[in-house]
């Protein structure tokens, strides 16, 4: 049957196999990297805790951005505060969908954001939060 399914796809211009041949990619994200690890719906600072924390100490792997999807809104301010912290103290960008209006539907809200380190922009999401809510200081 394999051999059947390559016959296939060399008709449809596609490699019978794995190209084992290819050469290494010399491409490397800004600090020298050759992949990155991403988790999605990190949505709790226990879970980026739980995750961080077994992900280097258990496995030696490194997690290099993770996302928050239920909405940052939801969170207390000390659970936005542990959030922060905790990335922080990991070195871990954050990715969150920016709100956006548009007149085309889905087609402009397709748009990637690019990933941001916590300390890039000029505002957090937790300032972000806190400032729609009263002041206080965040770490």
């Amino acid at each position: 049957m394999c051999d059947d399914l390559s016959a296939f796809a060399q008709t449809l211009g596609l490699p019978a196999g794995d190209l084992d041949d290819l050469p290494t990619s010399s491409a490397t994200f800004p600090d020298g990297a050759h992949y990155r690890l991403e988790v999605p719906t990190i949505n709790t600072p226990e879970a980026l805790g739980a995750l961080l924390e077994t992900a280097e100490q258990r496995y030696g792997v490194v997690i290099n951005r993770v996302d928050e999807t239920a909405g940052i809104f939801r969170l207390t301010t000390q659970h936005i505060r542990e959030y922060v912290t905790i990335a922080r103290a990991h070195g871990v960008e954050r990715y969150y969908p920016e709100a956006r209006q548009s007149s085309r539907g889905a087609a402009d809200l397709a748009v990637p954001v690019e990933p941001k380190s916590w300390e890039s922009v000029p505002i957090s999401p937790a300032e972000l939060v806190l400032s729609q809510h009263g002041s206080c200081d965040v770490p």
